[in-house]
């Protein structure tokens, strides 16, 4: 075959494990939303009264439903992203390696060292939470500041 059909054919494959996978990925975080939701709506309605006095009607709705929409966010699509990235990157380093052996040890060292340097400066720029800022946890619901 020619190599151009088999860059065609591959980048076929590609779209199409592509799509199952964002398939898969869907039907599973929508699952587990569902489980999620469903857990916190049983514990929303079995607080006692004086709570529902406490807050606004919809705090514990809109809480929760935010909450699990970021929940299926991550799910879905960012899960997913992180773990193409890294084969991505896990098949460049061994094309890498068979194409130049020195030029991967250059970018090796450069990426260890950029790495390194990003871990001392951040140490530098960030700052511990005080205990007095930590938010409350409430039951079962996400922790929140109170209004």
């Amino acid at each position: 075959m020619r190599p151009i059909a088999v860059l065609a054919l591959l980048f076929v494959a590609g779209i199409v494990l592509d799509g199952l996978g964002s398939n898969m990925a869907n039907r599973l975080a929508a699952k587990i939303v569902f489980d999620k939701r469903s857990n916190l709506i049983t514990c929303i309605l079995g607080l006692p009264v004086q709570e529902y006095d406490k807050r606004e009607s919809g705090d514990y709705v809109s809480t929760v439903i935010s909450d699990t929409n970021e929940l299926r966010s991550a799910l879905s699509s960012d899960f997913f992203k992180v773990a193409a990235n890294l084969l991505t990157a896990c098949g460049s380093a061994v094309a890498m390696l068979f194409i130049d052996t020195r030029l991967f040890a250059v970018a090796l060292i450069t990426s260890c060292t950029s790495i390194l340097l990003m871990i001392a400066a951040s140490s530098r720029v960030c700052r511990p939470i005080p205990n007095w800022y930590k938010l409350r946890q409430q039951d079962c619901l996400m922790p929140y500041y109170d209004h």
